[in-house]
């Protein structure tokens, strides 16, 4: 019964120790999330940036267009640019939207498998600590039957002298009945 506690006290530490593996797993993955949310961020940033030197660009060639009929073309382009950068940024902006979405939907189903292995976690602990108490109490159990054990052999060694010694007695007692008769 003991080596079947402790079969079980070990297989309880592999599956704590593979279920921690796993949620470290899970937190470098986390992070490596992050870190390409935090990159679409950046980017995000740079787009507005552009956006804006571009929309300031545009006023200043309609300050200068008035003046100078040969920047009405290239306030024409401008314009065309800007209308692409404003459909490219909407474009960023519904993929940022949609891997925002997948990494918050990501994100929740990890934090449900790291509590369901927190908890599994904390279950094996349990098992655990009650595997090791009821080793305690088997090893305590176990050292009195020892000292009972050794107490029963040292009075039956007692006992086996005391018959040696009976024995003797009675031999010693026939052959001096013979010796008489």
């Amino acid at each position: 019964e003991l080596e079947t506690m402790e079969k079980r006290s070990l297989q309880q530490e592999r599956i704590v120790g593979d279920l921690e593996k796993t949620l470290t797993e899970k937190t470098g993955q986390c992070q490596a999330l992050k870190e390409e949310y935090s990159g679409l961020s950046e980017r995000w940033e740079e787009q507005n940036v552009l956006l804006k030197d571009q929309k300031r660009r545009i006023n200043d060639f309609r300050k200068l267009a008035s003046f100078y009929p040969p920047m009405k073309k290239q306030l024409s382009i401008l314009k065309n640019q800007r209308e692409q950068l404003k459909e490219e940024i909407a474009e960023h902006r519904n993929v940022f939207d949609e891997k925002i979405k997948i990494l918050t939907t990501y994100f929740s189903i990890l934090s449900s498998k790291c509590q369901d292995s927190e908890t599994q976690l904390q279950q094996s602990l349990d098992k655990a600590s009650l595997l090791d108490k009821r080793v305690t109490e088997l090893t305590k159990t176990n050292k009195d039957q020892e000292e009972q054990l050794t107490k029963q052999r040292d009075k039956l060694s007692v006992l086996e002298r005391s018959s040696n010694s009976l024995n003797h007695a009675q031999q010693q007692n026939v052959q001096l009945t013979k010796g008489r008769i």
